[in-house]
């Protein structure tokens, strides 16, 4: 992945060129796919291509041959990927099939649905020769394809079609459409009928991106959850991710929940699950990039990178059902050097910076729940002179990640960012930080805060500025990560 010490040690970035939304995320025979929207010819936004990297522990990538390039039909935008294991669609039992947008260069319907389909597991493709879906009329925003098996019996996403499937399986595609997302059906991926339109579940402002539908167990009920991406109305400003949960029966989704924020930083957009991850794991991963302010830096070779995937559950917290969100557990097998501290061992480090320091660190500090509103709890998370400030204000029950102007990888963005707390009612504060060399994810019960920071390979340090009297149960847990490159 070249020589450039400041490129990210545990996100996925593109060997060189653009990169921003994943695309066609799908596991298939041990491997996990990442596709991804790619300009391989500079690091600005471009013609987009599908950018190509396989892994098997979803931290360390292999990059492969650019998958897709833009043809006579026009650039090619955002989709998703499958694994037709019965061979529905005619190409034979097991091929890895993508689904796509095809963005025109000109006239009045300039985006149409493509596919595509690979049986080397996305080493050629094979598109066909003429879009699958056309765009209604007067609709010119109409993209981004998230398409799974829905089974009749389970109502299971991340899994593939077999011989026994029930009555009332089939293919579902969604589809962001203005300010709408349109659900269409198919038996064989290739003829797709309308099934039904939502509107009003998310903002209003902007236009709305990449539709995903995951389910999960919860309350000992089968829920789904809808996240959409808006180009506008983020939490601060720019693009942003909301969510929301619900019930859906194969061809209608249905709100039951207040709609949510997933992400409350400048920089999560996109974000995709993996289609027929192992025993049924909803892990996702987005861009970490704002369209508001994205620029290239003008001595790297690559412009953007991804967030760390991130596995899925639902938790119930005072507002409703929300999305919990942490690192996938293989993050662990790259840990180095690790540092433990307990109860008056995590006091007598009040103001001094802990002994552990590198350009990735992995923080953990997790408090009992004796906590009242007086507390005062502030991690200061340091390099180069510069510092990021993270504080529990359990007044307003949120907590805060501030940045020095000089830490902030844009101009005009907010150095403050709020989220809340969230979590379940008799739970402890938990707060875990990962640190990468552009990146800092914040994650705290339902709520996480994602901010993209300037490239560097200076190491992080960590100060713990206050705490209260802690008990035994306190603990901080400190792991440098080594690259998996």
């Amino acid at each position: 992945m070249g020589a450039d010490a400041r490129r990210p040690l545990i996100h996925f970035t593109p060997p060189s060129g653009w990169l921003n939304d994943p695309n066609g995320l799908v596991f298939a025979k041990g491997l996990y796919h990442l596709f991804y929207q790619h300009n391989p010819h500079s690091t600005s936004w471009g013609p987009m291509h599908w950018g190509h990297a396989t892994s098997d522990d979803l931290i360390s990538w292999t990059h492969r041959p650019i998958a897709l390039a833009p043809d006579k039909h026009g650039l090619i935008f955002s989709g998703s990927a499958v694994i037709d294991s019965e061979d529905s669609a005619g190409f034979g039992s097991n091929t890895l099939v993508a689904l796509f947008t095809y963005h025109a260069l000109s006239g009045d319907s300039p985006e149409c649905q493509g596919l595509a389909w690979s049986r080397d597991q996305g080493e050629e493709f094979t598109k066909l020769d003429a879009p699958i879906l056309e765009a209604p009329p007067g609709i010119t925003d109409f993209r981004d394809p998230t398409v799974f098996w829905f089974d009749g019996a389970s109502s299971s996403k991340h899994i593939s079609p077999s011989g026994n499937s029930p009555a009332g399986s089939h293919w579902i595609m969604l589809l962001a459409a203005g300010q709408a997302v349109e659900v269409y059906t198919s038996s064989d991926l290739r003829n797709w009928a309308h099934a039904s339109t939502l509107r009003d579940a998310f903002a209003d402002s902007g236009t709305w991106e990449m539709p995903e539908l995951i389910r999960f167990e919860a309350d000992d009920d089968v829920r789904w959850v809808l996240a959409v991406s808006l180009t506008e109305g983020a939490p601060h400003s720019g693009s942003g991710v909301q969510a929301v949960v619900g019930d859906f029966d194969g061809s209608v989704f249905v709100p039951t929940d207040p709609t949510f924020w997933v992400d409350f930083g400048p920089d999560y957009y996109a974000p995709q699950a993996w289609n027929s991850a192992p025993g049924g794991r909803r892990v996702w991963a987005g861009w970490a990039g704002n369209w508001r302010d994205v620029s290239p830096d003008p001595n790297a070779q690559w412009c953007g990178q991804m967030s760390i995937p991130r596995e899925l559950s639902l938790i119930r917290t005072g507002g409703g059902l929300r999305l919990k969100q942490e690192p996938v557990a293989e993050l662990t097998r790259y840990y180095m050097d690790s540092l433990v501290l307990a109860g008056a061992e995590i006091s007598a480090t009040i103001g001094v910076p802990l002994a552990l320091k590198a350009p990735a660190l992995d923080f953990d500090l997790e408090l009992d729940s004796e906590l009242s509103s007086e507390d005062a709890v502030i991690i200061e998370f340091r390099r180069a002179d510069k510092a990021a400030t993270l504080q529990l204000d359990l007044d307003r029950d949120e907590i805060v990640l501030t940045l020095d102007s000089n830490q902030i990888d844009r101009p005009t963005s907010p150095a403050a960012y709020r989220a809340p707390l969230g979590l379940t009612d008799g739970a402890g504060e938990s707060i875990r930080v990962l640190l990468d060399t552009a990146s800092i994810e914040v994650f705290a019960g339902a709520s996480v805060i994602t901010v993209k920071t300037p490239a560097l390979a200076d190491p992080w340090s960590v100060v713990i500025e206050s705490l209260p009297s802690v008990g035994s149960t306190a603990t901080l847990t400190l792991n440098s990560i080594g690259s998996p490159r």
